[in-house]
């Protein structure tokens, strides 16, 4: 009976690894088309033999380190410019916009009406612009298309003066950053999840591990600040820098979880903020 088993047992598993590998087969199949596929979305050309282009012809994300210059500086900089332009006679058709959007319509392929359809706007630096509506009603497809998730299919979006389709996704990502409505963290420090994907700068004494310099610590602990999550010593939620938040973020609240993401997009000094109901 006992030799019986172990033969049964020992076929069964031969089975077993048979269906394993005609599911990795099968997937594979996929994920080699997944590999050969041309994205909707591309980067302009751009001149052969530089460092970025070879970048960019790789699909390399390169990194936006964060500035010196703080978020809450930047803004009210940008807010009195605006404010002062105003103030000294200008005009909003004087001031250059930061985005403008000129009749621009997007068409999902499945869909017989556009999701947008002809939008005109213009946001200035220092605006804060609410874009209310019923669900399903266009407000996110119109921040994925200032992104560029989407091209528009009529009409043109504007970066500063630039056409949002002659600009490449890096040069977007130094200028745009998005807060989604369910933030994504990761099991790292608090610090790692703010400063997520930006190189290390510096080496730890001690372990001769790469680390983060002071400067770019203090410019997380200068984002959360300003969101409301306190990681000074002794602070009421026990949070450090180097306090770990576990898969998911789970061993924060929902709102801390969200601070933690808008401390990120902050730390970049973005000259765009968009955030995708973060209530």
């Amino acid at each position: 009976m006992f030799y019986t088993n172990f033969v049964l047992e020992s076929s069964n598993e031969v089975g077993d690894q048979w269906a394993k590998i005609q599911s990795a087969v099968g997937a594979s199949t996929s994920v080699f088309d997944l590999i050969r596929r041309i994205p909707a979305i591309r980067d302009p050309p751009k001149p052969k033999g530089s460092l970025k282009a070879e970048a960019v012809a790789h699909n390399v994300i390169v990194p936006v380190a964060p500035k010196k210059l703080t978020s809450e500086q930047k803004s009210t900089i940008n807010a009195l410019n605006g404010y002062n332009a105003l103030k000294n006679g200008q005009n909003e058709e004087q001031l250059k916009p930061v985005i403008e959007m000129k009749n621009t319509t997007v068409t999902y392929g499945a869909m017989a009406k556009p999701a947008l359809d002809s939008v005109n706007l213009k946001i200035y630096p220092g605006d804060r612009v609410a874009v209310v509506g019923r669900s399903g009603s266009g407000k996110s497809t119109m921040l994925r298309t200032i992104l560029r998730f989407y091209d528009p299919s009529s009409g043109a979006i504007y970066l500063g003066e630039r056409k949002m389709t002659d600009m490449s996704r890096l040069d977007i990502a130094k200028q745009v950053s998005v807060v989604e409505q369910e933030p994504s963290l990761f099991p790292m420090s608090l610090l790692d999840n703010v400063l997520y994907g930006v190189d290390k700068d510096s080496v730890d004494p001690q372990t001769g591990e790469p680390c983060y310099s002071e400067e770019y610590r203090q410019a997380a602990y200068e984002s959360l600040r300003l969101c409301g999550l306190p990681v000074q010593p002794g602070n009421d939620l026990a949070l450090e820098l180097d306090t770990r938040v576990g898969e998911g973020g789970r061993t924060l609240s929902g709102g801390q979880r969200q601070r933690t993401a808008i401390a990120r997009a902050l730390v970049r000094s973005p000259e765009v903020l968009l955030l995708d109901e973060p209530t």
